[in-house]
């Protein structure tokens, strides 16, 4: 059984693999178009020969010529007696041969004009299928696209809320830092007095032993106000051995202000002003305008963004009113 196995792997090993034949058309065509012609020739060349063959006579008969003469003669001989004769006779011959190749073209032309209208017609509907997958494409193209803007505004808007998200994180961070400064400039010192409240009554009852009333402050000159205050300011440092200052308040507060402003890219900027006004108290105001007298930075942020805008609302001291308006402007507290 082994044996027979063998054999039979052998013969299928040697048998050879069916192959397709490729028929080059171009070169079948050739053939076809010299076939043709070739038979043209030929009938070209034998027609004259079988319509003699077909006039040939079948039978012949005697003509007198004399009455003591008889001759045979064949009627229609087909010698075509003389040249000039013969040739025309022979080119004659070919008419209806000329009309039945003519009517054979004729026609021959109609049909190819009809298969070159169906050629055209099979060309339109291609043309057309294509254009409507061309359509089809470009629909599938313009769905993909606003799919594609769609995603990106949504990864813009997610990577934006992101910002947004740790921008408060850390304002509210540094808000926590600064109310922790402003509780520890609250603490009593050894003398029992408040830091911040001890340092804002200095400066109020500086500025009323120098100025009763508000029509005088108001009348004063400016280079008059300026030493007078910077007096009034540096006589409260003292006196609360300088605790405002140690504690950098003012260069914390900046700081946050500048942080803000920093991030204006992110069109939060009133709403962080905003968030960072409602976590200021009234003492804290205070606190600011006066400081700001001798800090450029933070009193050109107060007039920028009305950082004393609560005192408008809970401050009913006329001469801090006027102080304020006086160095700062209205839109210092009225936004």
């Amino acid at each position: 059984m082994k044996i027979i196995n063998c054999l039979v792997d052998k013969i299928l090993s040697k048998t050879p693999e069916a192959k397709k034949k490729k028929i080059d058309k171009s070169l079948l065509e050739f053939f076809g178009i010299l076939a043709a012609l070739t038979i043209i020739f030929l009938i070209w060349v034998y027609y004259p020969t079988f319509v003699s063959w077909m006039d040939k006579p079948s039978l012949s008969v005697k003509i007198p010529l004399k009455p003591s003469e008889m001759v045979d003669e064949v009627i229609n001989s087909n010698d075509f007696q003389k040249v000039g004769e013969r040739f025309g006779t022979y080119g004659d011959s070919y008419g209806s041969l000329n009309t039945l190749f003519s009517g054979f073209a004729f026609a021959i032309l109609i049909i190819s004009l009809f298969m070159q209208r169906q050629e055209l017609k099979e060309q339109r509907k291609e043309l057309e299928a294509q254009r409507n997958e061309i359509k089809e494409s470009n629909s599938i193209a313009e769905a993909q696209r606003k799919i594609t803007a769609q995603q990106a505004t949504l990864i813009e808007q997610q990577i934006n809320d992101s910002k947004i998200q740790s921008f408060y994180d850390l304002l509210f961070r540094y808000i926590d830092e600064k109310n922790q400064k402003i509780k520890f400039l609250l603490q009593e010192n050894q003398l029992g007095h408040r830091g911040l409240k001890f340092f804002l009554s200095e400066i109020i009852y500086g500025l009323r032993s120098y100025y009763l009333v508000v029509e005088t402050f108001l009348s004063v000159e400016d280079e008059s106000l300026d030493l007078t205050f910077y007096e009034i300011l540096a006589s409260a440092h003292r006196k609360t051995d300088y605790l405002v200052l140690e504690m950098e308040y003012v260069e914390f507060i900046n700081f946050i202000l500048r942080f803000i402003e920093m991030h204006e890219d992110l069109g939060v900027l009133d709403h962080a002003i905003k968030t960072f006004i409602s976590y200021q108290t009234i003492d804290e105001m205070h606190c600011m305008a006066y400081l700001a007298f001798d800090d450029e930075e933070l009193s050109n942020y107060i007039k920028k963004y009305a950082l004393l805008r609560k005192v408008n609302t809970f401050e009913d001291d006329e001469l801090f009113l006027a102080f304020i308006e006086r160095l700062y402007g209205s839109d210092s507290y009225s936004p």
